[in-house]
């Protein structure tokens, strides 16, 4: 796995989902509706939830990301990522 290969976290949309549910956030009490009617999560709130996890110390040096459509908004999960890079 390129994350144990790398040392880097591995970053899944679906574990992110999962967690904001477990954890009771606002962005979890806002997916969890959607995710019940068995509809996918809009891409704003999951870009949220991305945005919020790559701030997190653990993704300092890197992640490996996984679960979020390359056709649905991977444009703007690398900006996000870039503005990150930016403020560090």
């Amino acid at each position: 796995m390129l994350a144990k290969q790398f040392g880097a976290p591995h970053l899944s949309t679906g574990d992110m989902l999962r967690e904001h549910i477990e954890h009771g956030t606002s962005l979890g009490m806002q997916a969890q509706p959607v995710m019940s009617r068995g509809e996918l999560v809009s891409d704003s709130l999951v870009l949220k939830m991305v945005a919020e996890r790559i701030e997190r110390p653990d993704c300092t040096h890197g992640f490996v990301f996984d679960g979020f459509s390359a056709d649905r908004g991977a444009g703007a999960v690398s900006g996000s990522v870039a503005g990150r890079a930016r403020r560090a």
